[in-house]
């Protein structure tokens, strides 16, 4: 089951979900994930954007543990566009085809809200997800300069996909 996270009722199971999969916040942003990132997934957006708007949602496990959690944004980078900022599956729910069920859920929301397409920045590191977001539909748009996220420098991939 999909549905809309609060942060005030569901920022410990999120954390908790942050916690199980630190693998990513690990090769993010090079350290162990705390409420920072939770207050962020619920919180952060790009200058011009309206958080109140943004998606927050969580993939359940038939037993009601959070295994999956994806954040949205629109409006950036244009208007009529719908951002991706974390989609993130517990390890050991991967490969169930759970990201694609997340993926196809935000696409249909997305669109329904007016967006014309939707886009996620991966990290040039980590192939696996450039490989997943490409099976999804997505192309490469451009390429970042290298930033720091974290202790890390990073050099993200932004990837597109019409609605």
């Amino acid at each position: 089951m999909i549905r809309t996270l609060v942060a005030d009722a569901d920022f410990d199971i999120v954390r908790d979900l942050f916690i199980r999969a630190a693998d990513y916040v690990l090769l993010a942003a090079g350290q162990l994930p705390g409420d920072a990132e939770v207050s962020d997934f619920f919180t952060g957006a790009p200058s011009g954007t309206d958080p109140a708007k943004s998606l927050h949602l969580g993939l359940f496990a038939p037993d009601g543990q959070l295994v999956a959690i994806a954040g949205v944004i629109f409006g950036f980078p244009n208007p009529d566009d719908a951002y991706i900022g974390l989609l993130l599956i517990d390890p050991d729910h991967r490969g169930k085809r759970l990201g694609q069920h997340m993926v196809d859920h935000i696409c249909t929301a997305t669109k329904t809200q007016g967006a014309a397409r939707i886009l996620i920045a991966v990290l040039a590191e980590n192939e696996k997800a450039h490989r997943f977001w490409s099976k999804m539909g997505f192309t490469e748009e451009m390429r970042s300069l290298p930033k720091q996220i974290g202790t890390k420098i990073q050099i993200q991939i932004r990837m597109v996909r019409p609605l």
